[in-house]
């Protein structure tokens, strides 16, 4: 497995650089969580989407994570492997 360097993600137009699993970080409060039965998405004040599995509430918090780009279905995400706030 390669060992890269995360990319720094500041918006949702950042994402449409990368390539599918490639490792990212992005930083932002966040706004809004929507809840589903086994994660979150956590909806930056910069507009990324941020999806986390099993993690309490960051309503209002700002964040640090560090990520995987996920495109689904034409939906650009980040999927959390480390929250920091």
């Amino acid at each position: 497995m390669q060992i890269s360097k995360p990319i720094q993600v500041y918006n949702p137009s950042d994402l449409q650089k990368l390539r599918e699993n490639q490792k990212l970080v992005v930083a932002g409060r966040v706004i809004e969580e929507k809840i589903y039965e086994n994660s979150k998405t956590l909806i930056l004040d910069n507009k990324v989407q941020v999806i986390c599995n099993n993690c309490p509430s960051y309503f209002n918090k700002n964040i640090t994570v560090l990520g995987l780009f996920d495109n689904y279905n034409d939906n650009n995400k980040i999927i959390a492997l480390r929250i920091k706030s």
